[in-house]
């Protein structure tokens, strides 16, 4: 399940796809080609085997004509996954011959560990095709703490409290940040101003008189004053995690009922055997695969209480043939 973070960092980014190219100029060596616009684009990889075909951004920038001159991969990844570093290249290749324009990968995390885990090059094998990706830790991603700034870019600065507010500058930045979101749109402006609560620290909250916006109980989700929180904008971005957190929850009690109704027909599986192996009464093969993989239970019970008195196999599955309702002519 995607952390609140990892939702953010990609939400910001879809909503201003130029804050990418921002990012790449204030953080990254490598030039950019010359182009007239940024724009996501899809990133399913449909002709990819695994079951991890899905990239969390894809952005491309265009140049005249609409054709894209650079094609960017951007992950949000705030642990170590091993698995990612498999993954990323057949990203990179898929996006290439697709698009067939040059492509780059752009991870953005907020943890300097994890930074220098995922800046290690990729070698795919004998030193001559490198991987080297793209990153972006809070080191690289810049500290607003002018209004004007965060005004200019109030999702950079929105992304600058999500990397550094709980540092030395919070307080700068989140006044900064607060200030830069109040002109915004109906739309965005409740949005971003809960996201800055959220993300700064309870320091920084405290100086600067703003409350802390926590994530809600499932409990709290039921009081009525709620329904008006859940059709707001921040809302909506947290609704996906309340969900899969129950679904979560839902899953582990089926997987509970199933793990107590599996040990139940397991026992009754057991029983019968050994009361069949007491009384020298021999199975088949194919009569003890009949007799472990009957999954119901009332089924089972009738064939430990015969157990006891039968001499046969043959009596025993004749007795399953019998409690079967006879069908009328037609």
């Amino acid at each position: 399940m995607p952390s609140l973070p990892h939702t953010v960092l990609l939400e910001l980014l879809r909503r201003a796809p130029p804050l990418v190219v921002t990012l790449l100029r204030e953080g990254c060596a490598a030039p950019l080609p010359r182009f007239a616009g940024a724009q996501v684009v899809e990133c399913e990889f449909a002709d990819i085997d695994p079951a991890e075909v899905r990239a969390d951004l894809v952005l491309t920038l265009t140049g005249k004509g609409g054709r894209p001159a650079l094609a960017i991969v951007v992950e949000a990844q705030l642990r170590r996954d091993p698995a990612k570093r498999w993954v990323w290249p057949v990203y990179l290749a898929s996006l290439r011959r697709r698009l067939q324009c040059p492509v780059r990968l752009l991870v953005l995390t907020t943890r300097p560990a994890v930074a220098r885990w995922c800046s290690r090059p990729i070698d795919m094998g004998d030193g001559r095709w490198v991987l080297v990706p793209d990153v972006l830790g809070p080191e690289q991603i810049p500290q607003i703490t002018r209004a004007g700034a965060a005004r200019r870019e109030p999702e950079l600065a929105v992304l600058s409290v999500l990397a550094h507010g709980r540092g030395p500058r919070a307080v700068a930045i989140g006044r900064a940040a607060l200030a830069g979101v109040t002109m915004l749109d109906s739309a965005r402006r409740p949005l971003y101003t809960d996201l800055v609560r959220f993300f700064l620290g309870a320091a920084a909250r405290a100086e600067l008189g703003v409350d802390a916006m926590q994530p809600l109980s499932d409990e709290e989700m039921l009081r009525p004053y709620l329904y008006l929180y859940r059709r707001s904008i921040f809302g909506q971005l947290m609704a996906p995690l309340h969900r899969a957190r129950r679904e979560a929850r839902q899953a582990e009690a089926r997987a509970t009922v199933r793990g107590h109704r599996d040990g139940e027909l397991a026992g009754l599986h057991e029983a019968l055997l050994a009361i069949l192996d007491a009384r020298s009464i021999a199975l088949t093969a194919t009569q003890r695969r009949t007799i472990t993989s009957c999954r119901r239970r009332a089924q089972l019970l009738r064939w430990v209480q015969r157990a006891a008195t039968v001499t046969s196999t043959r009596e025993l599955f004749a007795a399953r043939r019998a409690t079967k309702q006879p069908v009328a002519p037609r």
